[in-house]
């Protein structure tokens, strides 16, 4: 059951909004629980204490955030106060405020200023969960402004120009109220728009119908196309979280997932996602890795799973990559046995820079290249391990690409990685697969995808391929589309996108060549 949102702090008996969310978590500078105080129906009930910290939604990160940003306008409408945007000492991103005695506080100010306190406007903030996942957002936009260019410049999916939460929270309870299901406006909407986006419209969609998006959708879709649309509402960290929960739940370990999400994450994603696999599942992502792999194996997964790989620098170090391609070769081929302990040292620690040198280099040594003196080592889940690991420190692109031929080559598909690769890529480097997969295959993803893959999924994972031009406000089909968009279900654009239209239909269809984001 969830909590009415609104529990706060005191100062000798004074009203002072904190969120319980900020001790709940353990951030620094949270208050002691001895301070605990609830508003509830606009009524404050505190008990009286010297001095409590006032910070509402703490940031995380110490990066600071535009004015304007989806998660300040929300949490405007929510609170009519205002989000904290100057970057400093107090971490900004967040929201501050400073109790001013009598009544009074100061929310969001460069120096505390006392303002009316709204104790009126606390009746009806919502859950605890709603301002989480504001802070979430929050926190994200953060790290997005810290970063001069953000990853999703190669992303197939971007922010949608002309976004209007209630618009679309409003369409798609239409879409989900009309008899039989009108998938293809959900599939329309949520495929195009971005993460961020898509998170405002889930809180648009609950203070309009009182009650979750997520839940409303898994009632009214099924099979691979909710798949798509389900993993689309997740945050990034979310979603790959809830991947490796699926892939280590119950009798037996889904290694090919495990493996592939843990080879291919940045170190921040994956600090990420380890910190938000805590929160989802209470429990660390590395005690679920260790009880359910084993050996050289188990090393090597929570050694990357700990995201701790050196970042790329300025400066080649020449010396260490000539030792370091010396170290592989005497550590494998050279020997009798393999030094997998040493392996895992070097491919865990150095920076993927670094490592595409040293593979390079390796190969004056060895009469093999690393990947075929991979096969030559070692077996089973370490020599599957060790290869995607190679293969994403060399070209992760080319290495989604080849996943996604291998998912669909052949008679029958495997969904599951279909689907985790096109929502999870969709907005990072989804240009660049579609790049390598015509490099190599000859043919477009976008066409690729088209194959029957089952009923009603094709349509989302199109959708991630192919994102609409500035102007359009949807394709065919989406209640706020012109009539002269031109595009309709059947649309075929030209190349990654040729191998998506091979193996699918429907919905799910339109979902995936969408999150393509077109035809080459």
């Amino acid at each position: 059951m969830q909590r009415p949102f609104g529990e706060v702090y005191g100062m000798e008996g004074r009203p002072a909004l904190f969120e319980r969310i900020q001790a709940s978590r353990g951030d620094e500078g949270a208050g002691p629980k001895s301070t605990e105080g609830r508003v509830i129906g606009g009524q404050s009930h505190r008990p009286a204490h010297s001095w409590a910290p006032l910070s509402l939604l703490p940031p995380r990160h110490r990066a600071g955030r535009n004015p304007g940003s989806p998660s300040e306008n929300s949490f405007r409408e929510l609170t009519s106060f205002e989000a904290d945007t100057e970057p400093g000492e107090g971490g900004a991103g967040g929201i501050a405020g400073w109790d001013c005695g009598d009544g009074f506080a100061a929310i969001s100010q460069p120096k505390p200023q006392c303002l009316p306190f709204p104790w009126d406007r606390m009746q009806g903030l919502g859950t605890q969960r709603q301002l989480e996942s504001l802070e979430r957002r929050t926190d994200r936009e953060a790290v997005l402004t810290a970063h001069s260019t953000p990853s999703s410049a190669y992303g197939s999916v971007k922010a949608y120009t002309n976004f209007d939460a209630e618009r679309d929270a409003l369409n798609i309870e239409t879409a989900i109220k009309t008899k039989g299901v009108d998938e293809v406006t959900i599939v329309n909407i949520l495929t195009n728009r971005s993460n961020p986006q898509r998170q405002d419209i889930a809180f648009a969609y609950h203070r309009r119908t009182k009650k979750e998006l997520v839940s409303a959708l898994k009632s009214a879709l099924s099979g691979h196309l909710e798949s798509v649309i389900l993993g689309l509402l997740k945050t990034p960290a979310q979603y790959d979280a809830s991947e490796l929960k699926a892939s280590m739940k119950g009798l037996g370990t889904d290694e090919d997932s495990l493996i592939e999400i843990i080879c291919s994450r940045t170190n921040q994603e994956l600090q990420e996602i380890n910190r938000v696999y805590k929160e989802m599942y209470k429990t660390d992502l590395e005690k679920d890795i260790i009880s359910d792999t084993s050996g050289d194996f188990r090393k090597l997964m929570v050694a990357l799973a700990k995201g701790r790989r050196a970042e790329d620098g300025s400066v080649i170090d020449y010396e260490l990559i000539d030792q370091d391609a010396r170290d592989l070769y005497d550590a494998g081929v050279k020997r009798k046995g393999t030094d997998v302990p040493k392996w895992i040292s070097i491919m865990t620690e150095r920076s993927v820079c670094h490592l595409q040198k040293v593979f390079e280099r390796y190969k004056s040594y060895s009469p093999y290249d690393m990947l075929e003196s991979i096969k030559k080592e070692v077996k089973g889940d370490l020599e599957n391990a060790f290869l995607n690991l190679v293969q994403c420190i060399q070209n992760k692109p080319l290495y989604f690409a080849d996943r996604l031929y291998d998912s669909m080559k052949g008679k029958g598909t495997r969904d599951k990685v279909l689907i985790r690769i096109m929502v999870s890529r969709c907005e990072v480097d989804m240009l660049k697969i579609r790049s390598e997969f015509k490099k190599k295959y000859g043919k477009s993803l976008y066409s690729f995808i088209q194959r029957p893959l089952g009923p009603s999924p094709q349509k989302g994972l199109q959708s991630l391929l192919s994102q609409p031009q500035e102007g359009l406000h949807c394709v065919r089909g989406c209640p706020e589309a012109p009539e002269d968009a031109g595009l309709t279900s059947n649309t075929t654009f030209s190349f990654l996108g040729g191998h998506l239209q091979q193996d699918t239909k429907g919905d799910y269809q339109k979902a995936l060549l969408y999150l393509c984001g077109g035809d080459d």
